[in-house]
């Protein structure tokens, strides 16, 4: 009995030590693969274009409402960045009261 586990561990660690050596095999097929097509420059205008096209959902929209869209997403952005400055700001406006607080009675 603990020689057959002894025998299924190896057996699975050569399985283990075999899969990166598979991987590296594969990942170096699809870089090639992937360089030939980038080459040819086919696939970065298709991946690029379905992508923003499924993203943005460019088929059911126009491209005014995508517009419109993106221009509120930044507004909405920008007031973010303003909010999160205002709280630091306030953070380090209370920083010498909760230092001090002997000095500043409630």
């Amino acid at each position: 009995m603990l020689k057959e586990k002894i025998e299924n561990h190896i057996k699975r660690n050569i399985e283990r030590k075999r899969l990166p050596a598979i991987r590296e095999v594969h990942s170096k097929q699809v870089k090639d693969l992937l360089n030939a097509y980038l080459k040819e420059g086919k696939i970065k205008n298709e991946k690029l274009k379905n992508s923003l096209y499924k993203k943005y959902n460019l088929e059911e929209k126009t491209i005014t409402d995508t517009m419109e869209k993106l221009k509120q997403l930044v507004i909405a952005t920008a007031k973010k960045i303003e909010r999160y400055e205002g709280r630091i700001k306030q953070y380090c406006g209370n920083v010498p009261s909760r230092r001090n607080q002997h000095c500043f009675p409630m």
